[in-house]
């Protein structure tokens, strides 16, 4: 940039100099804490499949599902709801979105082993409050990363919500006791896709962490 400056004895001196322009800022993504949608990658490294304003989540809060090869294998690990104490009694976890970090809490306080355990022991993108979906929340990650979840041998996924009273399951229409069982999801892709059903707290399913920021 050149520029005139006139002295006080009338001359003109010519100055020239560098413009300095500042850079564009560039619109953060959803991973660098900008606005997210459903399908983005989130901070943790996940895909987002659950933002404030998905029908029935009443949290405010955005959630992300972690990636297929999250442990490090081909397919999912697989782990029992709960072995110890919380598997023949009522833990009282929810149903609803927004539970599964509470449900997860009290598995992990009241279970030897389980699939909670497991997904919080995730710490992907340096974030450590990974948990176990709820009902409410495993139906959205079912519904909104069908085809991009890489769902596969692990066909059937645990929830962190126990099952009702008495419910038939659907392998073989046998009723679990109060507090024997929980909610898991049918992710293959076919006919059944996102079926739900509950299975005994001892059963061995998928599981795939989740987390909400």
């Amino acid at each position: 940039m050149t520029r005139l400056l006139a002295t006080s004895g009338g001359a003109l001196l010519i100055v020239t100099g560098l413009l300095s322009l500042a850079a564009p800022a560039h619109a953060q993504t959803c991973a660098d804490g900008g606005k997210c949608a459903i399908g983005d990658t989130g901070p943790g490294g996940g895909i987002v499949f659950m933002v404030p304003s998905t029908m029935g989540n009443r949290t405010k809060l955005t959630y992300e599902v972690a990636l297929a090869n999250w442990s490090g294998t081909p397919t999912d690990p697989t782990a029992v709801w709960c072995s110890g104490k919380g598997s023949n009694v009522s833990l009282g976890t929810g149903k609803a979105i927004g539970a599964g970090k509470s449900n997860t809490e009290k598995m992990v306080k009241h279970c030897k082993s389980s699939a909670a355990i497991l997904a919080r022991s995730y710490r992907a993108g340096g974030k450590s409050d990974w948990f176990l979906p709820s009902y409410g929340e495993l139906k959205k990650v079912n519904s909104n990363t069908k085809t991009d979840g890489g769902w596969g041998a692990g066909a059937f996924y645990w929830s962190s919500s126990e099952g009702p009273d008495c419910v038939k399951t659907n392998e073989n229409q046998r009723c679990i006791k109060v507090g024997q069982g929980a909610w898991d999801q049918n992710f293959y892709v076919d006919a059944a896709y996102g079926a739900l059903g509950t299975d005994a707290k001892n059963t061995l399913l998928a599981v795939r962490p989740v987390r909400s920021f």
